[in-house]
């Protein structure tokens, strides 16, 4: 009887009709790509698309308000990163936020030959401290497989996995930022020293390697 009774809310109809809205919903937010409409009216389909999810997603949980919350919570959660990571959708007030920015110039980004500046940022559209910002995330990500490991020591190909991301992470951004000569992690110390506590200094031997490495390499032969 209990089984029946818990087993209801997910067979009741109005979870199917709801959960078909849902997802209808999450495609209307798919509209605004490629459209030619102002940047004003994509940000209308997209975020009126995500609320609709996420209330339709809370509705379609009835009567379980706990899940019904974290569904929509979860909805609204991945569609401001996906907005955040791929569109200028995020605006508060006057100021867009978005990990690629639209307002770097050719003289933000500087010539080749100004070495050791530390300002230009990653592409043409990455800030050097957005970018340090996603490598301390993507450093706590590969640190939790290694820390893990240490303590379930039967989980090795996980603690080896994120060893290697680790170290990758630190050659990858450690060899970029020396051949084009630029400061230690073009000057952002802060995440650098969070990525360096998080990482037991893995990231930073393998960054200061990879970019003493690349930089003595750019240097003109004396």
């Amino acid at each position: 009887m209990t089984i029946v009774h818990a087993a209801a809310p997910i067979e009741s109809p109005h979870t199917l009709i709801f959960f078909i809205a849902t997802m209808a919903c999450l495609v209307f937010t798919l509209i605004p790509q490629g459209a030619k409409r102002g940047l004003s009216w994509q940000r209308k389909v997209y975020w009126g698309g995500t609320f609709s999810a996420a209330l339709c997603a809370f509705i379609a949980s009835m009567p379980r308000l706990t899940t019904g919350l974290i569904l929509a919570f979860l909805a609204i959660f991945l569609m401001s990163l996906s907005a955040y990571f791929t569109s200028q959708y995020i605006k508060i007030g006057n100021r867009v936020i978005a990990f690629h920015s639209v307002n770097y110039s050719s003289t933000d980004i500087g010539d080749s030959g100004d070495a050791l500046r530390g300002e230009e940022p990653y592409g043409a559209t990455v800030s050097a401290a957005k970018m340090w910002w996603l490598l301390v995330v993507c450093t706590v990500i590969a640190a939790v497989s290694v820390y893990g490991y240490l303590f379930d020591g039967d989980e090795l190909r996980y603690g080896l996995l994120g060893l290697g991301l680790l170290v990758g992470i630190g050659a990858l951004i450690g060899c970029g930022d020396g051949m084009r000569q630029q400061r230690v992690a073009r000057g952002q110390y802060v995440p650098f020293g969070i990525v360096t506590l998080i990482s037991a200094g893995i990231v930073t031997v393998s960054y200061l390697t990879a970019y003493s490495i690349a930089l003595r390499s750019t240097l003109p032969k004396r």
